[in-house]
């Protein structure tokens, strides 16, 4: 799946999909799964999307005019702040340093292959260090809170626990909120120093003196 996100094969994200989806079936069932896949052959869809934590059914559509649209007016926040800077538009007139921020990028970021723009944008704040931790913190939508998953997904989160409070940073941030919670929450059952948790964007209000 990785491989087809990075080089934009829409027709192979749609069957690895569709396949996922059938495949969660057994783990958490969509009891119309099966009608919205023969609906997707009817209409021309390319596949079926569906949430593996949730409820929700997608259809993926090939080369629609108003799907394209969105997709060119929609920016990652940093991604956008990046460019923005590369126009010469951004002021960054910050006024307090960060310190030490532990960065989680969120397995989201990884498949949007914009690059590490977040770090680049932190990296920009004088007396600021970032330490960048790039793995799965093992939260996955709801499936993480679920009684009968939580204990393994603490487990895959371990590691990233670990490597993100091991240097005592004074902030922990992600891009995925619930990947910053699920990181206090296994750093915290460690036994590590508590760190304070902050959205990246709202570490970016507080070196602008806006927080």
């Amino acid at each position: 799946m990785i491989e087809a996100l990075h080089t934009r094969d829409v027709a192979r994200i749609a069957a690895l999909a569709t396949a996922s989806a059938r495949s969660w079936q057994a783990i958490s069932p969509k009891a119309d799964l099966d009608t919205v896949i023969a609906l997707a052959g009817k209409l021309g869809a390319l596949g079926v999307i569906n949430t593996h934590s949730g409820t929700y059914l997608g259809l993926l559509f090939p080369d629609d005019p108003d799907v394209q649209l969105v997709a060119d007016a929609m920016f990652d926040p940093f991604e956008y702040l990046v460019l923005r800077d590369k126009d010469g538009l951004l002021r960054k007139d910050f006024t307090r340093p960060l310190g030490n921020v532990s960065y989680h990028i969120p397995c989201h970021s990884r498949v949007q292959n914009v690059g590490q723009k977040t770090r680049e944008a932190l990296e920009w704040i004088p007396g600021t260090s970032v330490k960048t931790v790039e793995r799965c913190a093992g939260h996955d939508g709801t499936w993480g809170v679920k009684e009968e998953y939580f204990a393994m997904s603490m487990k895959i989160g371990k590691p990233v626990f670990r490597q993100m409070t091991q240097d005592g940073p004074d902030y922990v941030s992600s891009d995925c909120p619930i990947a910053g919670r699920r990181i206090v929450q296994g750093a915290a059952a460690e036994g590590a120093a508590r760190a304070r948790k902050e959205h990246p964007l709202t570490l970016l209000r507080i070196a602008y003196g806006l927080d």
